[in-house]
């Protein structure tokens, strides 16, 4: 069992710390929190890498073609993405080894079981 919340944008303003720092306002954009099963989490991550390598196709096919000036707006964006998109490929590597020795641990039980 798993959830979805995709909100277009979220704006906070005032934060105080408990650390006694304030932030004068956030701004969260294009925000999606999703939660699933442990079971699920190979899925849920291929998905999730797809859906940022779409938006990073689309921000570099609007802003691909554009002048240097228009070319700088999304560059914080794309690098983000970018740094997203290592992340869970990195994510998805870690759970491939981690599933592959818990096979072979399972495996070398099941011969040791046998008389």
């Amino acid at each position: 069992m798993g959830f979805r919340l995709q909100v277009g944008s979220v704006r906070i303003s005032g934060l105080s710390t408990s650390g006694g720092q304030f932030i004068e306002s956030v701004q969260l954009d294009d925000l999606v929190l999703q939660g699933v099963a442990c079971t699920e989490l190979p899925r849920a991550l291929m998905m999730s890498l797809s859906r940022i390598e779409q938006r990073l196709a689309g921000l570099r096919a609007q802003f691909g073609g554009a002048s240097a000036a228009h070319r700088r707006c999304p560059v914080a964006r794309i690098l983000a993405l970018s740094q997203q998109q290592r992340r869970t490929v990195d994510e998805l590597k870690q759970l491939a080894i981690t599933e592959a020795k818990s096979s072979v641990s399972k495996r070398c039980r099941r011969l040791r079981r046998r008389p």
